[in-house]
């Protein structure tokens, strides 16, 4: 009985060191391609070429991740008509476009701590029907299914991005909550030069759900400042920023409020009310 353990296996001629696991599910998708004369020379010659290709974009796709990952057509469901119909390259460029986004996702070193740890082995192969999932990832597989009839590599980055995890948090929630922090650290710096005061300005993320972060409804977070700005057009409103608040922390709460203690504006939008400046403005003209 094989073990689970890496091993070298032949891909239509081409070496690939998979696990054994992969090595079985290789070895099982081209005894379905070369069975009983199915496919005809010149099908078998074009899947050789496929792969053959694809060595330079599995290359590429491991140096830029820092990887050993395995890759590997499964033509078990193969359409030969459209293939023997496309042009040279095309099975080959459509599962680069799984590959594409893997780099994409390696560019950002901490994002491809994700995909080392996450991804082992990619599956190119066909849809047998028009459910079967596009793409899936179970047990460090990424199986990826090549629509001839259409680019999938939006598709392909969206779902890495939503199912590699760091620290149990999605890559694209990390990287939402990166850019609206740092949206909000460029809006304090005109905050700041408007009332000549030293404040800081976070986002408390608790109670929000990945869809809220990820779509931007944290930039109600910004009314906040908005109000700071307009209190600070005259030199009491300054002094008034100055003296009383220090520090901005915004987040989402189903009941909005807002309130100042200790140097602290904490308030908390319900991200659908559309007069959150004016509640805020009433409020601080009242207890500044």
């Amino acid at each position: 009985m094989a073990n689970w353990s890496d091993a070298v296996t032949s891909i239509g001629g081409v070496m690939m060191k998979v696990s054994t696991r992969g090595a079985l599910a290789a070895v099982l998708a081209i005894a379905g391609v070369a069975g009983a004369g199915a496919q005809s020379p010149k099908i078998r010659q074009m899947m050789q070429r496929e792969e053959r290709a694809l060595v330079a974009d599995i290359a590429d796709t491991n140096r830029i991740c820092e990887a050993k990952i395995a890759v590997g057509f499964d033509w078990s469901n193969a359409p030969q008509g459209e293939l023997e119909r496309a042009e040279a390259g095309t099975a080959r460029r459509y599962c680069d476009e799984a590959l594409k986004s893997l780099r994409s996702v390696c560019s950002i070193p901490s994002d491809g701590a994700a995909v080392r740890a996450q991804i082992r082995r990619v599956v190119c192969g066909f849809r047998r029907f028009a459910t079967d999932p596009l793409i899936s990832l179970n047990d460090g597989v990424l199986d990826f299914k090549i629509d001839l009839g259409r680019p999938s590599g939006v598709e392909a980055h969206m779902f890495l991005v939503d199912h590699l995890v760091i620290d149990r948090e999605p890559l694209s929630v990390r990287q939402a909550k990166q850019r609206d922090q740092e949206r909000l650290t460029n809006s304090l710096q005109r905050t700041k030069r408007l009332c000549g005061a030293e404040i800081s300005a976070s986002i408390d993320w608790r109670g929000m759900t990945a869809e809220m972060i990820k779509s931007g409804d944290v930039l109600h977070c910004e009314h906040a400042l908005d109000v700071i700005e307009r209190i600070c057009q005259d030199r009491p409103g300054q002094d008034a920023v100055r003296g009383q608040i220090k520090s901005v922390v915004c987040g989402y709460d189903a009941k909005r409020s807002i309130r100042l203690q200790d140097g602290t504006l904490e308030f908390k939008s319900d991200f659908t009310s559309g007069d959150d400046v004016g509640v805020i403005l009433a409020y601080l003209q009242n207890t500044l």
